[in-house]
């Protein structure tokens, strides 16, 4: 949750900083937390090699945008905290 705190106070960091209305800044915010986490699928070109088994399938779930591996996790905030 830690995370998930930080990247809030960053972006609200930001919103202050560009002098965005409270509108713009709720909407940015509400798009935060309601991201949801985009698995690879196993038949995906680009997908990690670490992640694939022997055969080709998927031995464990990796996030394209955060690169957790916990689907449990409910947040999804980009590496970088964009």
């Amino acid at each position: 949750m830690s995370d998930l705190k930080k990247a809030l106070m960053i972006e609200l960091a930001y919103c202050r900083h560009a002098d965005l209305p409270v509108s713009e800044t709720a909407e940015r915010i509400s798009a935060m937390v309601t991201r949801k986490h985009v698995f690879w699928g196993a038949g995906e070109p680009d997908c990690p090699r670490e992640i694939k088994a022997g055969n080709g399938e998927l031995h464990t779930l990796r996030c394209k945008v955060c690169g957790s591996e916990d689907a449990r996790s409910r947040f999804c905030l980009p590496e970088g905290g964009a």
